[in-house]
């Protein structure tokens, strides 16, 4: 992801700049609802006593040019600019950890990875989902 991001800034770097400012104002505007929703997955893992790292992410630029390319939207159109990351130490936790968010929040049909199940040529395991989260101001 690195190298992408930084390939697409030399070789469009007027696009990588745009996407970066962009990127840069909706982080700033959503930085306050990100900590909130982390801090409700934080404390629901204590009371279940899943061990988790909770964080903030932004997604690489490329990535997020390439979306934009692929479906022909805009960046206002991206919902998936910013995201949580949960890290913990077993395949199992992960699976009950995406339980735990598919029950604080309604899933996006058609949006759910399985890397895990179905590992990444690289060997990357995870799973991908996206919800509609809480209308919490930040």
């Amino acid at each position: 992801m690195e190298f992408e991001d930084l390939s697409f800034k030399v070789l469009m770097p007027e696009l990588s700049e745009e996407l970066e400012r962009k990127v840069a104002k909706r982080k700033e505007e959503q930085e306050g609802y990100l900590r909130e929703v982390a801090k409700t997955v934080e404390d629901r893992l204590k009371e279940e006593g899943i061990h988790g790292r909770v964080s903030g992410r932004v997604k690489h630029y490329y990535g997020i040019y390439q979306k934009m390319q692929r479906q022909r939207i805009t960046f206002d159109q991206v919902h998936d600019v910013l995201g949580l990351r949960i890290i913990t130490d077993t395949n199992a936790s992960c699976y009950t950890i995406m339980g735990l968010i598919h029950s604080l929040w309604t899933p996006i049909p058609g949006r759910f990875k399985d890397y895990i199940a179905m590992p990444k040529s690289n060997m990357y395991q995870s799973l991908h989902t996206s919800v509609i989260g809480p209308r919490v101001k930040g």
